[in-house]
């Protein structure tokens, strides 16, 4: 099953459902809020579509997004984000023989519209795994690994890259993303300086 969030992703949400559909039994779309054709074009491309009401909770809609997923393994993704074709065949070739409950994959965020990897900021997120009701934390920071890892299952890092290519959207897009961004920052890490720190840092180099 494919999870995608997002929100007034009506540009780029098509190109990210397209990359999983030749892998994926279903593909599922949680819509957090969008006021443009986001939901219509995902149901278009042959998602499910679910409507979600945002709460600056990044944790609660990927719960509600993999609450509602039938496939024995789960891959999650942003609308703004794509599986290139090398990592759509690595994956296939990875769940004939998995040995992991979870895999760590790599996010590629490019960070202009050239998608150059020479400006691409790249973090490891565990976007992979089974479907046994793990569950994500963190509001902001949101996360699956320690719940797999607390259930005594295992997780690993491969060598397969998700493309992040928020950069595609219209400025004004990519402006609006990084309000709804630093409000959710600031509400749910007020009472954690240190993190509220790190993060609106993130949102600055952004």
């Amino acid at each position: 099953s494919g999870c995608i969030i997002g929100r007034d992703e009506a540009g780029l949400v098509g190109r990210s459902i397209q990359s999983v559909n030749e892998i994926a039994g279903e593909v599922i779309f949680v819509d957090t809020g969008s006021t443009d054709r986001s939901a219509a074009v995902a149901y278009q491309m042959g998602a499910n579509v679910y409507n979600f009401p945002w709460d600056d909770d990044f944790a609660a809609a990927r719960n509600f997004a993999t609450g509602k997923a039938k496939g024995d393994w789960i891959l999650v993704l942003d609308a703004d984000e794509v599986l290139p074709d090398e990592s759509r065949k690595s994956i296939v070739d990875l769940l004939r023989n998995p040995r992991h409950e979870g895999y760590v994959l790599k996010i590629c965020t490019f960070l202009d519209r050239n998608l150059s990897p020479a400006s691409c900021q790249v973090k490891g997120a565990c976007r992979l795994f089974r479907n046994r009701h793990y569950r994500y934390q963190g509001a902001v920071f949101e996360d699956v690994t320690r719940s797999i890892v607390t259930s005594g299952a295992t997780i690993t890092p491969v060598d397969i890259t998700i493309y992040h290519l928020h950069c595609l959207a219209e400025d004004e897009t990519i402006a609006r993303k990084r309000k709804w961004k630093t409000a959710a920052i600031e509400r749910r890490l007020a009472a954690k300086p240190r993190k509220l720190a790190y993060a609106m840092g993130l949102e600055a180099f952004y």
